[in-house]
Formats: C-alpha cells, sequence, structure tokens
C-alpha cells in the first residue's frame, strides 16, 4: 500500500488528491514539452505528378545535412539569413513530406516568412 508520506510502514494511505496531483503534473509536462517541440517544427511538402520526391529516399541523418547546407548556401546570398539556424531533427511523413525541427521559435518565424 502506497503511504501519504513515503515513509516505509505508516499506516496513513496517500490521499486521492497528492495522487491526483503527481499525475497531473507529470502529464502537465509531457503535454507542454511536446507542444513545445511541435511549435518548433517546419513541414516542407513538395508534391509533383511530374518530379520524383528525392527526399523520400535520404534517410533523416542526411535531410539534417541537406538542409543545414541549403541554408549555409543561402546565407552567403542572402544578408538576413539568421546565423545561429540549426535543424535538430528531421521525420518522413507517410506522403512523402519532411518535417523538421529547429532550434528555435524565431528560426520558425523567419522560415514562415514569405519573403525568406
Amino acid at each position: 500500500m502506497q503511504t501519504g508520506n513515503g515513509v516505509k510502514g505508516s499506516d496513513r494511505p496517500k490521499t486521492y488528491a497528492s495522487a491526483a496531483k503527481t499525475n497531473i503534473l507529470t502529464a502537465l509536462s509531457k503535454i507542454i514539452a511536446k507542444n513545445e517541440a511541435q511549435a518548433r517544427q517546419i513541414l516542407i511538402d513538395r508534391w509533383s505528378p511530374i518530379h520524383v520526391n528525392s527526399l523520400h529516399e535520404l534517410t533523416e541523418a542526411q535531410l539534417v545535412v541537406k538542409a543545414t547546407m541549403a541554408v549555409e548556401l543561402m546565407a552567403k546570398m542572402v544578408e538576413d539569413t539568421p546565423k545561429d539556424l540549426t535543424f535538430i531533427s528531421a521525420w518522413h511523413l507517410p506522403h512523402r513530406g519532411v518535417l523538421y525541427e529547429l532550434n528555435s521559435l524565431e528560426m520558425v518565424a523567419w522560415f514562415n516568412t514569405p519573403a525568406n
């Protein structure tokens, strides 16, 4: 039997309120972490009946390297390219798109600017 004060051999059972608080905090922290990670994601989705999507053939590590190289090349040509832009990870999606995770919300905002 779980004890209320965490001391082995105590006769007091753990209250429902204290058990619920513990489970809520754990679940809430997982939800917040997932939400923060999703906010740092961008979707690259390319569909063409004429051209083959070669991104699907690359490993996720290769996708991160190629995306990093593309931004480095862009930085040489465009002055306002962020210098601290980092791709953390990439995932293949079932419809052949790629979901990238970036290092910050500011980098996602830069990508979502149409001029960029």
